[in-house]
């Protein structure tokens, strides 16, 4: 499903990612997860946006920055970014604060256009299959074949 974000849209994701870097800065608290060195708010933007147009499509507003493991969207909708077409759906541990029951959207592209490829529950992601320790940070990696489509979460309550 293709999203494309309103400059207005854009200029709020915008703002929301400058808010998460400068909490993490101010703290002292590194990335949660690594990211290239001045990266930090191109990689933030992006993946503002990227909840925005899911927030968008599923006619709810973004969460925002509440505490590391709430949803980024409406009461349990997590979104994971990745600029790459083929990307995978990443989820962590539960312990690392990926909520077994939130429901996880992977969005690819770039602002404003997006493109939301599917989803699914966190406990469906948490399988020993798509574990990967050959990654940065150990984790989830579900291809997309797997994913339902976004438009299925559209119609759940």
């Amino acid at each position: 499903m293709e999203v494309e974000l309103t400059a207005r849209e854009v200029f709020h994701a915008g703002i929301e990612a400058a808010l998460r870097v400068s909490r993490t800065v101010q703290s002292g608290r590194e990335q949660r997860y690594k990211k290239a060195a001045g990266l930090d708010w191109a990689v933030d933007a992006e993946s503002c946006c990227s909840e925005f147009a899911v927030a968008k499509a599923l006619n709810q507003y973004p969460s925002g920055i509440i505490s590391v493991g709430a949803p980024d969207v409406g009461t349990f909708v997590q979104v994971r970014y990745t600029e790459r077409d083929d990307g995978h759906l990443i989820v962590h541990l539960a312990t690392e604060g990926d909520n077994p029951e939130h429901a996880f959207v992977l969005a690819t592209g770039h602002s404003p256009s997006f493109d939301l490829k599917g989803w699914l529950y966190g406990r469906e992601c948490q399988l020993q299959t798509y574990w990967r320790v050959d990654m940065r940070s150990p984790c989830f990696m579900v291809p997309q074949r797997e994913l339902r489509d976004v438009t299925l979460l559209m119609a759940s309550p």
